[in-house]
């Protein structure tokens, strides 16, 4: 690939703002870290699955909100609407765990979007598994963002089955940040 002969330091990283310039050299040719128009993928029936864990330490999950955005503002809301689906998934960390871990959050990508592709079946939630020490202890349905999950007031917390999709409020707070939708 060009520019990997590139010397790599993860210490040049320390100031804000290095990695997006690294990760849009012009030696990477096509691949952008920040591109938002995504129609020429999504017109040839691509789709784009993002997820992000809120309890994220690696990325930072406002910056897949963030991102997201700037997606459909590019892309446009029937575009975006086709082909992008982003989930933020309460309490997880940077991935979910595989299904043989024995403690963390999973779910398997691959058949949302290979439904999604091949059967044209668009993700409106997914359901992701919590397990502790190899046993499954709860299920949580996610929602595509803006959407979030409402409880229906009966049945048990830890299943997924009892919670639905709703629209958000027209915004939400997070901590002391308040996103506007």
């Amino acid at each position: 690939m060009p520019g990997s002969e590139l010397a790599w330091d993860v210490r040049i990283g320390q100031s804000l703002g290095v990695f997006p310039a690294l990760a849009n050299r012009p030696g990477l040719g096509e691949v952008s870290a920040l591109e938002a128009d995504l129609r020429p993928f999504i017109r040839r029936g691509g789709k784009v699955l993002m997820y992000i864990g809120w309890n994220d330490t690696a990325i930072p999950p406002l910056d897949s909100v963030r991102y997201y955005r700037s997606l459909v503002a590019t892309t446009g809301k029937k575009a975006a609407d086709e082909g992008i689906r982003f989930f933020a998934i309460p309490d997880m960390g940077h991935c979910p765990a595989n299904p043989t871990a024995a403690t963390g959050y999973f779910f398997d990508p691959i058949p949302i979007v290979t439904a999604w592709r091949e059967r044209r079946q668009k993700p409106n939630q997914i359901v992701v598994t919590h397990k502790t020490r190899t046993v499954a202890d709860r299920s949580m349905t996610v929602c595509p963002y803006p959407q979030h999950a409402v409880y229906g007031g009966t049945g048990s917390r830890a299943d997924a089955g009892n919670f639905a999709c709703e629209d958000s409020p027209r915004w939400l707070t997070i901590g002391k940040t308040r996103l506007s939708r």
